[in-house]
């Protein structure tokens, strides 16, 4: 009877140990050099966006987005090293389907102390920080193309276990860490943004927003970005 139950206990911590991202190495590290919880027990593509939310500790206003929704929180926190003014995460049936750690977005102004200071200047320096902690936690990043044209441009990507680390930036304009699921960034998919959206020839009047305090923006493409 002894033997059998040690062999249930070591079943089940078998099947913890299965189901459970965080015993994944790259899962880990990623929380490690990040310096925050993005990573939990629930692989993050099997996760509803609520759960991580709590686990990120942030207050999130939610919005419908792209037939899902996103979830924004405004914060002020080192994110590899680097003031992250922004965290979003995007959710469709039930899961998350995209976060986004935004450090700078020269369309939603530079808040705080940054607002005296060069806008690209900062950016070169945390794109430097973030790149050096990548590099040393996941290795040489591959390059990704998307866009078209003129808007055609080449990020790097590192792989997290199955979630891909896209550096997306616009020199004096944004500097966005989208983290993406595999498929996001599928061959297919070149020329496309990371979402899958068609960069040329789209209709984005249906996408306009409008805030408050008067700011006019398209829903899914960064301040700042040229369309």
């Amino acid at each position: 009877m002894r033997r059998f139950s040690q062999l249930l206990s070591i079943a089940a911590l078998a099947a913890l140990g299965a189901l459970c991202p965080a015993a994944d190495p790259a899962a880990g590290e990623f929380n490690r050099i990040s310096g925050v919880p993005l990573f939990g027990e629930t692989e993050l593509w099997q996760e509803p966006p609520h759960a991580l939310i709590r686990r990120l500790n942030v207050n999130c206003r939610g919005e419908k987005s792209g037939g899902g929704q996103m979830f924004a929180a405004r914060v002020a926190r080192d994110v590899f090293g680097c003031r992250v003014t922004e965290i979003r995460i995007f959710g469709a049936g039930g899961t998350v389907k995209r976060v986004e750690f935004i450090f700078i977005n020269k369309g939603d102004g530079i808040p705080g102390k940054r607002r005296g200071v060069n806008v690209k200047n900062q950016m070169r320096h945390d794109r430097a920080e973030v790149e050096k902690l990548l590099r040393s936690g996941f290795g040489r990043p591959h390059r990704y193309a998307f866009g078209n044209g003129v808007l055609k441009r080449r990020r790097p990507v590192w792989t997290c276990g199955r979630h891909m680390l896209l550096l997306d930036y616009s020199d004096g304009e944004h500097m966005i860490l989208r983290v993406l699921p595999p498929e996001a960034l599928a061959p297919g998919r070149q020329g496309s943004e990371p979402d899958g959206n068609p960069d040329k020839a789209e209709d984005h009047s249906g996408r306009v927003k409008r805030l408050p305090n008067g700011d006019v923006f398209i829903d899914g493409v960064p301040m700042g970005t040229t369309i």
